[in-house]
């Protein structure tokens, strides 16, 4: 951990694989009559085919065989020190299955801090997070935990053009 959580930091927490693991899997269907079952941090690393069809149904849904991750405990002393500065930004389109497994993990969010992007491109989580740094005129200070390094760097481009300084924590698996 990089930072020190004070009044003027913000932090950033990605859902899957950074906050909680689960059992979800992306299936990607092949013109070839295959099937792939990918975990999401497969999924971050794989280069579709033009013909291939994704399902991510199971990302719309609870997270089956929900746990917390290794970013959680820091997620709970972020709620408790900065609540009104803490964001969970997720490629997930849906945050109503983000909410309940957070609150059934012990973490009650607002709902207005859950932002489901419904995207794996980098730069619309560095929108949204833009957007996030817009409503906090106070926040010098932004540290994300993140399992992906595109969105990680994507994210930092948003610090820059706010003047914010920038820390992360790169979750591995």
């Amino acid at each position: 951990m990089h930072y020190a959580i004070k009044e003027d930091t913000c932090l950033i927490f990605d859902f899957d694989d950074t906050l909680v693991s689960s059992s979800a899997m992306v299936h990607v269907y092949r013109a070839s009559g295959e099937t792939l079952r990918l975990t999401s941090h497969e999924f971050a690393k794989f280069k579709p085919l033009d013909t291939d069809i994704m399902d991510f149904s199971m990302f719309e849904i609870f997270p089956p065989d929900v746990q917390a991750a290794a970013a959680f405990k820091h997620f709970l002393d972020a709620l408790n020190t900065v609540p009104n500065s803490t964001y969970v930004v997720s490629a997930r389109s849906n945050p109503t299955p983000i909410k309940a497994a957070l609150k059934s993990l012990g973490a009650n969010i607002s709902n207005s801090r859950i932002y489901a992007v419904g995207d794996a491109n980098p730069q619309n989580k560095r929108q949204v997070v833009a957007t996030i740094l817009e409503k906090l005129p106070n926040c010098n200070m932004l540290h994300v935990f993140e399992d992906n390094m595109n969105n990680i760097q994507a994210i930092h481009t948003a610090a820059k053009d706010h003047g914010i300084r920038y820390s992360f924590d790169h979750i591995n698996h």
